[in-house]
């Protein structure tokens, strides 16, 4: 089986919990366009929430699964055999129940029952009519859903699932539903150091970092779009683009608004629950509606403005490097590690800032003292097109170790040290001034190449 894996692309499906413009969603997508030995089988997406352009996009990569309920295992479940069947590796995030979803999840070459009509997840002992009940409080439905995921924690799979982490574990909701979801995956991932504290102890010493990163295209300005479709006017423009809610921080942009001179306005692309709080139209900041392009909004701003309370490793905060545009930000995880392997490549504001704090930290920014070194750092290393060769590699090493262990992993390591250093160390090396440079984003290492089935690791 594991000479069978190298003569071919591998295929990877995906499992996500919604399709909106948002980072882990788009992440999808340019790991996706991306890929050069690897090829994507699907998407499946467990509830209808979706935006429609991001739809026609992932349709236009792969096969898309669309859920017609949330919430439903069984129909999950169900798409899912449909998209893994062909696949040799299931990437997914943000799915509590996904002990559920993927026991005895087969794929084209972990099926040792020569069709999915004959394997164990169409018999009658498969959870696929087993939907959430209607509970009268979420206390009862956690301890539901925890007593349902440890049911299934040892149930065998015949292909690996890899579960990623994009947020700091100090995101509670998001930290419960990562670590509800472990017992689903047999390798982890994170986006950032600072991503892996969503997982528990024992998984976080064996999880695996691989850092993201951001499509040109996007990013890049288009003439058929200009600034005076967004609205912007004469004024001096500090930019949000994110969901609005407090988690994003987008509540203290009122009081930053308000310390703001005159000649300044934010304006704030994106959607969520906080939008309603924004009644008064002459109000010191503008609402629109979230950008599938951010190219015009980008070379637009004089500043990007990321007041986040949590963040794993945001693609809004490359794509505004590669831009050009000076970001000010709290001190999330990853502007740590940021600035611990490359030097300050932003202005940071306090984690809690007052409305002057943040107000001042947009005027320093947009003196844009750190602009030329941030675009250097994420044109060498946060493109996408240098992220999925990261995760290429990665992909290789968990399905050549899933199958030559005999669809089973290491609990302290699921991989070794040696498949390990093609992601971590090597990345560590190069990142730390060593000698090995192995995923500088070059024009050699990411140039564009037809598909041949040689260029895979034998």
């Amino acid at each position: 089986m594991q000479t069978e894996t190298c003569l071919r692309r591998l295929r990877v499906a995906f499992l996500t919990p919604s399709l909106h413009i948002g980072g882990a969603e788009r992440w999808i997508l340019a790991l996706a366009r991306n890929f050069q030995a690897v090829q994507p089988a699907g998407v499946v997406v467990c509830s209808p929430h979706h935006h429609p352009a991001m739809l026609e996009q992932a349709a236009r990569l792969m096969p898309v699964f669309l859920a017609r309920k949330h919430g439903d295992a069984g129909e999950t479940r169900r798409l899912l055999e449909r998209a893994s069947i062909t696949a040799d590796v299931l990437i997914t995030w943000g799915v509590p129940r996904l002990a559920v979803v993927t026991r005895k999840l087969v794929g084209r070459i972990g099926n040792p029952f020569g069709s999915v009509e004959d394997s164990p997840c169409e018999q009658s002992s498969s959870p696929r009519q087993r939907s959430v009940p209607h509970f009268e409080d979420e206390k009862t439905r956690t301890k539901y859903e925890d007593e349902e995921t440890e049911t299934y924690r040892d149930a065998k799979r015949y292909l690996p699932v890899i579960d990623v982490s994009h947020s700091e574990g100090g995101w509670t909701q998001q930290t419960k539903m990562t670590r509800r979801a472990a017992s689903g995956a047999d390798f982890h991932v994170a986006v950032s150091r600072g991503a892996l504290g969503a997982f528990d102890e024992k998984i976080r010493r064996r999880a695996t970092v691989i850092y993201n990163g951001a499509e040109v295209d996007r990013v890049a300005p288009r003439s058929t779009f200009g600034i005076s479709d967004l609205g912007f006017g004469k004024e001096r423009t500090a930019l949000f683009l994110g969901r609005f809610e407090k988690v994003k921080g987008f509540d203290r942009l009122f009081d930053a608004a308000q310390h703001l001179p005159s000649n300044w306005k934010i304006f704030a692309h994106g959607h969520g629950s906080l939008q309603t709080t924004i009644r008064n139209p002459q109000s010191a900041i503008r609402i629109g509606p979230p950008l599938s392009h951010v190219g015009a909004a980008l070379a637009a701003a004089d500043v990007l403005v990321m007041p986040s309370r949590h963040e794993g490793m945001p693609l809004t905060m490359i794509e505004a490097w590669l831009a050009g545009t000076p970001v000010v930000a709290t001190p999330f995880g990853f502007v740590h590690e940021a600035t611990q392997m490359h030097g300050p490549l932003c202005d940071v504001v306090p984690q809690n800032p007052t409305g002057q704090q943040l107000a001042a930290g947009i005027l320093r920014a947009a003196e844009g003292r750190y602009v030329t070194k941030a675009r250097e750092v994420a044109w060498q290393h946060y493109t996408a097109a240098a992220m999925a060769q990261r995760w290429e590699e990665y992909l290789q090493c968990v399905v050549q170790a899933w199958h030559a262990r005999g669809h089973r992993v290491n609990e302290e390591s699921p991989l070794t040290n040696d498949e390990q250093r093609t992601v971590v160390e090597r990345e560590t090396a190069c990142w730390n001034g060593g000698t090995k440079k192995p995923f500088q984003n070059t024009d050699k290492a990411n140039r564009r190449h037809a598909p041949d089935e040689k260029r895979l690791p034998s």
